[in-house]
C-alpha cells in the first residue's frame, strides 16, 4: 500500500527559501565571473598607479564600488576626493567617457592633467582642487564643452588665464583662486553668459577687473590678494607670504605625508567558486539584504544631494571634523533634522539661491518657521573657517540683523539656520513695478534707516569692525511688517582678510555696488559699504537697478543720478509713485545723502552712524506733518530708534584665531 505523504506549510518555505539561496548564489558567481568591463579595468588601473585608498572587489564598478556611481551600467559619478592619491593621473581617465562628474579634491595629483581628459565630453562638475598639478593652464580642459561646475583652485597651476575660456559657454562656476596665474583677466570671460562665480584670489593678476563683466550682472568675483608679479613684497603683504601657494596646497596639508608601497603586485581578479561554504554565503547574503535596506530607506534622503556633492556618509562625514566648541545659545542641528525640516531639499521649499548656495523654507519640530541656507559645492569651505563664522555670527546680536538660530556640519555639507522673513527680500519689492506703488516714502525711509543701522552695528560696536562687502537689495530682508533686516554679514568667504585692523569678508561683491576705491587700492574699509548702501538708496529713491543696461543714457545709477541731478532734473531721477502727495523737495536731503555716500573719494563719504543720524529727523519730521495719529507699525519702528546716546551699553571680549574681539552690546 503506497502511503501518500503530506509535506506541511513549514517544510515547503525552507524549501523554498533553499532554492532562492541557490538562484541569489547562483547570480553572485556568474555576476563576478562576467568578463570586466573597459570602465572597471580602467579604474582599477588608476587605482594601482595612484595607490588609491578605496577597496573595491570583483570586476564590475557598478556592483557597490566605494565613490562610483553608475546610470545604464556606465560609471556617471566618480569620487575620490580624500583617497591619498599620488602620482600623475593615468590616460586610462580617458575611457570613462559617460562621467558627469569628477571630484580628485584634496589629494596630491602632481604633473600635467592629461590629454585624454578631452573623451570626457558629458562631464558637468570637475575639481582639482587641493592637489599639486604644476604648468599653465590646462588647454585640455577647453574641450569640455558641457563643465558647468570648474575647480582648480589651490594647486600649483601658473602662467595666464587663456582667452579662450570662453569656449566653456555652459559654465557657471570658475574657481581659480590661490594658484600663481598672472597678467590679466580675460575680458572675453564676459561671454560666460552663465557665469555666477568667478574666484581668482590669492593669485598674481595685474590688472583690475575689466569693465567688460560688468554686463554679467549674477555674477559674484573672488579677487582678493592679487598684486604685481614683480612685486613680492606687496604680495607678501596681501597673502602673509611671498608665494601663492596656500597652506593648504603644501604636501604636507594635502595629505601626501601617508604613501602607500609604490611597488605592489600586479592586480589579479578574484573569483569566487563554488567552493565557497553554504554557511559563508548564507552570512554575505544576510549583509548584503541589510545593506540594501539602509540604502532603500536613505535613498530618499541620498537623491536629493545634486551631482558633485556628498552625503553625509562620504569621505569628508563628521568623524573627521575636529571635536569644538559650540557657541553658547546656538543650537546644533542634525542633518536629518534638516532634511525633515526641508521635506527632503524639496523644489517647493526653495525660496532663494545665492552666492552661498540654496536657501530653503522649513519647519522645525516645535512648528516654528526658518530659513535653512545649503552651501552649494561651488561655495563648501574647511571645517575650520566654518567654525569660525558660527562663533562670530553666535555673537552678533542686533534688531536690524538677521539672526542666525543654528547650523549643521555633517560631511560635506554645511548649512545655517536663519529666523524666517516672511516677505522676502527688498530686490524682489522695488523691482516688481506693481509692488513698489505698495512702497510709499515713509517705509522707504524705515528701511533706509534700518540697514543704516545694522551697518553702523557692524562698524561701530565691534573691535575691529567687520565690514559686510555685498550690501545689495537681495541682502536686505523684510519681516511680515515689511521691516528692513540686513543678512549675508558673516565672514563666510575663503579666506577672511584682516587688513589694518579690519575684518571683512573676501571682497566678492556685486557690480554696480562695489566700491571703486577698491579695484584702485585692494582694500576694503567700512567706507566701502557705504558706498554700497548709498546705491541701495538710489534705488529706493528711483525704483530703478543699480546696473540696467535699458537705461541708455547711462546705464550705471550713480552715474545717471548725477547727471540729472548737476541738471537740476529732480523730478525724473525719483520714482513716479512717489510723487503724488510728497513736495518734490521732501526727497531733495535723501538724494544728497546718497550722492555723498557714492562719492568716489572714501573720505567724503559719511560714516553710518552720520547717515542714521541724518535720516531718522527726516523719517519723524514727514510723519508727524502727515498725520498725528501714526498706525502701530510706524510707532513700534520709531520706538526702536532710540539715539545710542540714550541706551545702556554692554561689552563683551574674546579671542578667535589669536585676535582679540570687542563687542559694545546695547
Amino acid at each position: 500500500m503506497a502511503w501518500l505523504r503530506i509535506e506541511s506549510s513549514e517544510q515547503v518555505n525552507r524549501k523554498r527559501c533553499f532554492v532562492i539561496l541557490i538562484a541569489l548564489f547562483s547570480i553572485y558567481v556568474n555576476s563576478n565571473l562576467i568578463q570586466a568591463t573597459p570602465e572597471g579595468d580602467a579604474l582599477q588601473t588608476i587605482k594601482e598607479m595612484l595607490h588609491a585608498e578605496v577597496n573595491w572587489i570583483g570586476n564590475n564598478p557598478c556592483q557597490g564600488w566605494e565613490g562610483v556611481n553608475c546610470s545604464d551600467n556606465h560609471v556617471v559619478d566618480l569620487n575620490l576626493s580624500e583617497k591619498n592619491l599620488h602620482g600623475k593621473l593615468p590616460a586610462q581617465i580617458g575611457l570613462l567617457s559617460y562621467l558627469n562628474s569628477l571630484n580628485l579634491t584634496s589629494n596630491s595629483i602632481e604633473g600635467n592633467i592629461p590629454t585624454e581628459i578631452a573623451n570626457l565630453t558629458n562631464l558637468h562638475n570637475l575639481s582639482f582642487r587641493y592637489n599639486l598639478l604644476t604648468g599653465g593652464f590646462p588647454q585640455v580642459i577647453l574641450k569640455l564643452r558641457k563643465l558647468v561646475v570648474l575647480r582648480l583652485d589651490n594647486t600649483r597651476l601658473s602662467g595666464p588665464i587663456p582667452s579662450d575660456i570662453q569656449q566653456l559657454s555652459s559654465l557657471e562656476y570658475l574657481y581659480l583662486g590661490n594658484c600663481s596665474f598672472s597678467g590679466r583677466i580675460p575680458t572675453e570671460i564676459e561671454k560666460l553668459y552663465n557665469l555666477k562665480v568667478l574666484s581668482i584670489w590669492g593669485n598674481f593678476i595685474n590688472t583690475t577687473i575689466p569693465v567688460e563683466l560688468s554686463k554679467l550682472t549674477n555674477l559674484e568675483i573672488l579677487f582678493a590678494g592679487n598684486c604685481l608679479d614683480s612685486d613680492l613684497d606687496s604680495h607678501a603683504k596681501c597673502l602673509g607670504s611671498s608665494s601663492c601657494v596656500s597652506f593648504y596646497s603644501q604636501p604636507e596639508n594635502a595629505q601626501s605625508g601617508y604613501r602607500l608601497q609604490h611597488h605592489k603586485q600586479k592586480h589579479t581578479r578574484i573569483v569566487l567558486g563554488a567552493s565557497i561554504s553554504g554557511i559563508l554565503l548564507l552570512v554575505i547574503l544576510v549583509v548584503t539584504f541589510y545593506v540594501l535596506k539602509r540604502k532603500i530607506k536613505q535613498a530618499g534622503n541620498s537623491q536629493l544631494l545634486p551631482v558633485g556633492t556628498q552625503s553625509s556618509t562620504d569621505t569628508l562625514g563628521s568623524d573627521n571634523i575636529e571635536p569644538w566648541e559650540v557657541p553658547n545659545g546656538m543650537r546644533r542641528f542634525s542633518l536629518n533634522e534638516i532634511v525633515k525640516a526641508t521635506e527632503g531639499f524639496s523644489k517647493t521649499n526653495e525660496i532663494g539661491f545665492g552666492g552661498f548656495g540654496r536657501v530653503y523654507k522649513g519647519y522645525l519640530d516645535n512648528g516654528c518657521m526658518v530659513a535653512i541656507k545649503r552651501a552649494s559645492p561651488s561655495s563648501f569651505q574647511g571645517h575650520k573657517e566654518f567654525q569660525n563664522e558660527i562663533v562670530i555670527l553666535s555673537r552678533l546680536h542686533h534688531r536690524c540683523l538677521v539672526k542666525l538660530e543654528g547650523f549643521c556640519e555633517e560631511g560635506m555639507e554645511q548649512i545655517l539656520v536663519y529666523e524666517f522673513m516672511k516677505n522676502g527680500n527688498l530686490n524682489n519689492l522695488i523691482s516688481n513695478k506693481q509692488l513698489q506703488e505698495s512702497l510709499s516714502w515713509d517705509k522707504r525711509i524705515e528701511i533706509a534707516i534700518a540697514i543704516a543701522q545694522g551697518l553702523d552695528y557692524l562698524h561701530s560696536n565691534i573691535d575691529p569692525p567687520i565690514i559686510h562687502r555685498d550690501v545689495k537689495p537681495s541682502n536686505i530682508l523684510l519681516d511680515e511688517h515689511f521691516s528692513a533686516k540686513l543678512s549675508d554679514f558673516g565672514i563666510s568667504r575663503t579666506t577672511p582678510d584682516i587688513i589694518n585692523t579690519h575684518i571683512s569678508t573676501a571682497p566678492a561683491g556685486t557690480m554696480g555696488y562695489v566700491d571703486p576705491q577698491y579695484f584702485l587700492r585692494r582694500h576694503l574699509a567700512p567706507s566701502s559699504d557705504v558706498y554700497s548702501y548709498g546705491v541701495v538708496l538710489l534705488e529706493l529713491i528711483t525704483g530703478q537697478k543699480a546696473i540696467d543696461h535699458d537705461r541708455l543714457e547711462e546705464f550705471n545709477l550713480v552715474e545717471w543720478v548725477k547727471i540729472k541731478f548737476q541738471e537740476d532734473n529732480l523730478e525724473s531721477i525719483i520714482d513716479r509713485h512717489l510723487l503724488h502727495g510728497n513736495p518734490l523737495q521732501e526727497f531733495l536731503p535723501v538724494i544728497k545723502l546718497a550722492l555723498k555716500c557714492t562719492t568716489f573719494d572714501r573720505v567724503g563719504r559719511p560714516s553710518m552712524k552720520d547717515v542714521v543720524q541724518i535720516l531718522n529727523p527726516l523719517l519723524k519730521n514727514h510723519s508727524t506733518s502727515k498725520q498725528e495719529n501714526k498706525p502701530p507699525v510706524i510707532e513700534a519702528i520709531e520706538s526702536s530708534l532710540i539715539p545710542y546716546s540714550q541706551s545702556s551699553t554692554t561689552q563683551e571680549t574674546f579671542t578667535l584665531n589669536d585676535m582679540t574681539f570687542t563687542l559694545t552690546g546695547r
